[in-house]
């Protein structure tokens, strides 16, 4: 079998990025993608408001509704 040789990292920002890299920020990631999936199956995707005010205002009485929802299930 072949083997195969990394290639050297060329250009500027890739290596400004492979320096920088932080795998304990990146990992957070995860966290904040699986929420988004969690309250989208949950509240539905779309939002009902129109301007973009009302909409960030209804995302985030969504995510508030969403933590008081799992507090009182932690609690009974």
């Amino acid at each position: 079998m072949r083997q195969r040789e990394r290639k050297r990292i060329k250009g500027r920002y890739r290596k400004k990025m492979l320096q920088e890299f932080d795998s304990k920020i990146y990992s957070m990631r995860n966290l904040s993608e699986t929420m988004f999936s969690v309250l989208k199956r949950k509240y539905g995707e779309n939002l009902r408001a129109r301007k973009y005010r009302n909409q960030v205002k209804e995302v985030k009485f969504k995510v508030i509704l969403h933590n008081l929802d799992k507090f009182i299930r932690l609690c009974f």
